[in-house]
């Protein structure tokens, strides 16, 4: 297991913030470290890397709460899973 090292950065962030002030002043590069984008590889790719970094689990949610992304998940994204 292999932590992202940003738990106090976050820590303080949420301290100094709350939520919505941590969010806004959150690092770009955290992005790409705790989003899921791209191909059915890519994303399969970040997925192993956040459960390699100690994720017991991943929520993935549609973008703009598109539902029809459901179905592309299970299509490409799953099959792409180890």
């Amino acid at each position: 297991m292999q932590p992202l090292g940003i738990a106090e950065e976050a820590q303080r962030l949420y301290r100094e913030y709350g939520v919505q002030g941590a969010a806004e002043r959150m690092p770009d590069a955290w992005l790409d470290e705790l989003s899921v984008s791209g191909t059915p590889q890519q994303a399969s790719e970040t997925i192993e890397h956040l459960t390699d970094a100690g994720a017991q689990s991943v929520i993935l949610l549609p973008l703009e709460g598109d539902p029809n992304c459901l179905d592309e998940y299970i299509r490409y994204l799953l099959p792409a899973l180890k």
